[in-house]
């Protein structure tokens, strides 16, 4: 999974994580989210499959009750273009 995010500094940040267990890296990618969210940036996330694509719109749809996290997935961004 990637993480690009786009403000007008075009910053880039490398993050390397203690540990390479999938459940702690997507919970990481969910927290720097809401982070990026928070800081009214945005970002594109690329997942390496569609098992992995809708995990993480699950989690972001359930991160925190009071924090919502808007997000499309790229086939609907597709679909209400079309």
């Amino acid at each position: 999974m990637s993480v690009r995010v786009d403000n007008v500094s075009q910053d880039v940040v490398f993050y390397v994580l203690s540990s390479s267990g999938e459940a702690e890296r997507e919970t990481f990618i969910i927290k720097l989210l809401n982070k990026i969210h928070r800081e009214k940036r945005l970002c594109d996330v690329r997942c390496d499959d569609e098992t992995a694509r809708q995990r993480l719109d699950h989690q972001l749809w359930g991160f925190e009750p009071t924090a919502f996290i808007p997000h499309i997935l790229g086939e609907e961004r597709g679909q209400r273009q079309a």
